[in-house]
């Protein structure tokens, strides 16, 4: 009884502690109290008893006789309140901030942070006990953002990657003078020979490409011995290769053998082996102490060396990056598998100049300028119209050459079958 009555009493203790508490934080944070209150009633909104087939029921046995109100065994589990429904209903707390940290100032010195109002150091410790509670139960199941264990949940950026701003590449690029429909003679000879410039440019560098090194050694060997097998013939002598072959492999074996019965040491030649190996491992360190005194010996030549080559190092870098920018403001960047190639000028010739439009000869089209265009602005990928090879092998077919071959066969066989008649009446007869 006395137990009982312990428990009774602590439980009551628990309870009004409870009651207290919950007085503190409503008395210290109105709006958070007033916050949980309206996310209590969306929650609750969600779950909502349906009353109205027990209304119903009810008012069928009332209409039948039956006066007091009577749940069924159904009804009744129905109304029960669920666990997840109790532990949704319960208040939510909304977590703090963490504590932001000292940084320094661009003088130096270390900037304090301005303190948290009085308000809430009054409610740390409600806060405390009731994000121990909140641990305990566990998290919401309709927060929308789950905080970190780090601190706050901040939504990852987006690495971007460099493009780069061609700014120089203008969208319609201005023919020259030389192009028009009646221009000077001067000036259009002069873009003939740009013109004519870049492809003998371009013939000069396809014929001054690397020509691949010839084979030398057993690679050269090798590949002289297959053209000549190739030339005499082959498959004449192969069964006599064969049978040299497998001789050739029975000698190896044997030779084998031979050679680790001889090979099996006493111990005596052994330990003479062992030594002789240590002996060869200290001559080898000892060079290589000898090679790093004589290197510590000549340190400021290897430092020259060494500053010198760093010296051209740099010196190629920078060329390779003055070329690199030169070429990206001549020419774009490679986006797919082919190159950009710029269209030759479309300049008239002698016999095409006439002053007139009416007979002026066609150019390219609007559209194929337009393209260019994308791609020198490395917009589109630059592309080859694909031509479609035909298949080399043609058979011919002759119109009734198969019906003649047919008909000229089928002769043979009435000639043969009337010799074999002929016989075989000879034979009867005789």
């Amino acid at each position: 009884m006395a137990a009982a009555k312990k428990k009774k009493k602590m439980k009551k203790m628990k309870q009004k502690w409870a009651a207290m508490e919950e007085e503190m934080m409503m008395s210290s944070s109105p709006s958070k109290a007033a916050a949980s209150m309206e996310r209590k009633k969306r929650d609750e909104e969600l779950f909502v008893v349906d009353t109205a087939t027990i209304t119903h029921k009810t008012s069928a046995n009332a209409s039948a006789g039956g006066g007091a109100l009577f749940l069924t065994k159904k009804q009744r589990a129905r109304m029960k309140t669920l666990r997840v429904d109790s532990i949704l209903r319960r208040e939510k707390v909304e977590k703090s901030y963490p504590k932001p940290t000292k940084h320094r100032t661009v003088d130096g010195n270390v900037a304090v942070m301005k303190k948290k109002e009085k308000e809430e150091e009054e409610g740390k410790k409600t806060e405390r006990t009731l994000e121990r509670a909140d641990e305990q139960n566990g998290l919401s199941l309709w927060e929308k953002h789950f905080p970190r264990a780090t601190g706050i949940a901040r939504q990852a950026m987006k690495i971007l990657r460099p493009t780069v701003d061609r700014k120089h590449a203008k969208p319609v690029q201005v023919d020259e003078a030389g192009c028009s429909y009646n221009p000077p003679e001067d000036l259009r000879n002069e873009v003939i020979m740009k013109a004519a410039a870049k492809e003998i440019a371009k013939d000069y560098k396809e014929q001054l490409n690397p020509v691949r090194p010839p084979l030398l050694g057993q690679k050269a060997d090798a590949m002289r011995i297959k053209e000549l097998y190739y030339e005499t013939g082959f498959g004449d002598e192969d069964d006599e290769d064969e049978d040299e072959d497998d001789e050739g492999k029975v000698n190896a074996k044997k030779n084998k053998s031979a050679a680790n019965t001889s090979e099996k040491l006493n111990k005596a030649a052994r330990n003479k082996r062992a030594r002789h190996q240590q002996l060869q491992k200290e001559i080898e360190e000892r060079k290589q102490l000898k090679k790093q005194r004589r290197d510590l010996s000549e340190l400021k030549s290897i430092t020259k060396d060494i500053a010198e080559k760093e010296k051209r190092d740099e010196m190629k870098r920078h060329r390779l990056h003055l070329t690199r920018k030169e070429r990206e403001e001549t020419q774009p960047r490679r986006l797919g598998k082919h190159k950009y190639e710029e269209d030759l000028p479309e300049v008239l010739f002698t016999e095409q100049v006439n002053g007139n439009l009416r007979t002026l000869h066609g150019a390219h089209t609007l559209l194929k300028d337009r393209l260019k265009s994308y791609q020198r602005r490395e917009l589109i990928e630059p592309r080859k119209r694909q031509i479609k090879k035909k298949s080399k092998m043609l058979m011919k077919y002759e119109p009734g050459a198969r019906g003649a071959r047919e008909s000229e066969n089928q002769k043979e066989i009435d000639a043969l079958n009337a010799q074999i008649k002929e016989k075989k009446k000879m034979s009867s007869s005789v």
